[in-house]
This record gives structure tokens, C-alpha cells and sequence, in this order.
């Protein structure tokens, strides 16, 4: 998990400090709410206190406020690999958030031979692992 925001907001109140993410609206995933907290406590940031907070009900609608320039969302490094290299995003700081989460791909039992659905698992397993050596 990365800070991540639109290119207009960060040139409009740049962020040179930690501390700097305390005079902006934070986006916090509903289902992930102390993430801002563990990534501070992580980076070594003394206080967070942010000016305000947006809750958000889904990682894509996280996501779609940061480009808006609602706020500064923490964000998946590797889903959000798109949207930073075209631009519709920045890194506020290089600083992420590991997490021990894990990810199940499941077939059904009458997919599993069709040849579409055995490309999609390939290609999702070869991204995940591509993603592993970045």
C-alpha cells in the first residue's frame, strides 16, 4: 500500500514531509481503516492527524476519489502500477505498507478445462509473479 494522489492536488499543496499529509484529507478504505495508521507507525511518523478524513467504501472508489483530487488514498503499489505510470496518479512518498494478505484463485470444477479460463489463471498467476520481483 502506497499514499497516492492526482498530480493537480500535489502540485496544488505539495507534500514534502510526513507530517505535511496532517493539512489533507486522508481516503480510508471502509474495510481497511487502520492502514493510514500502519503505514505511519511503519514510515516512523510521529503524529498522524489528518485535517480530514473520507471514508470510502471500495478500494476502485479509493481510487477514483485520489484522481479527483478528493484526498490522498493509500492504494495498492502493484494494482495501482497503471494509473502511476500514465499519470493519472503520483506516490506521495516511496514509503509502502507491506501486508501479509494473500489471494485465492478459484475455478469452478466445469471451467476448469475451458481454454479462455485456464489463459486468465495464467495470466493473473504470471502478473502476481512479476509483480513478487519488482
Amino acid at each position: 500500500m502506497v499514499p497516492a494522489c492526482s498530480p493537480e492536488l500535489f502540485l496544488e499543496r505539495p507534500v514534502r514531509s510526513y507530517e505535511d499529509l496532517n493539512a489533507h484529507t486522508l481516503l480510508v478504505h471502509e474495510a481497511r481503516r487502520d492502514d493510514w495508521d500502519r503505514w505511519a507507525t511503519a514510515v516512523g511518523m510521529k503524529s498522524l492527524q489528518p485535517a480530514q478524513i473520507v471514508r470510502i467504501d471500495s478500494m476502485p472508489a479509493a481510487t477514483r476519489a485520489a484522481e479527483k483530487s478528493i484526498g490522498i488514498a493509500l492504494l495498492p503499489a502493484e494494482l495501482s502500477r497503471r494509473k502511476f505510470d500514465s499519470g493519472r496518479l503520483i506516490r506521495v512518498f516511496d514509503d509502502e505498507l507491506v501486508t501479509d494478505e494473500e489471494y485465492t484463485l478459484l475455478v469452478r470444477t466445469d471451467d476448469e478445462n475451458r481454454d479462455d479460463i485456464r489463459a486468465l489463471c495464467a495470466w493473473l498467476i504470471e502478473s502476481c509473479r512479476a509483480g513478487e520481483e519488482n
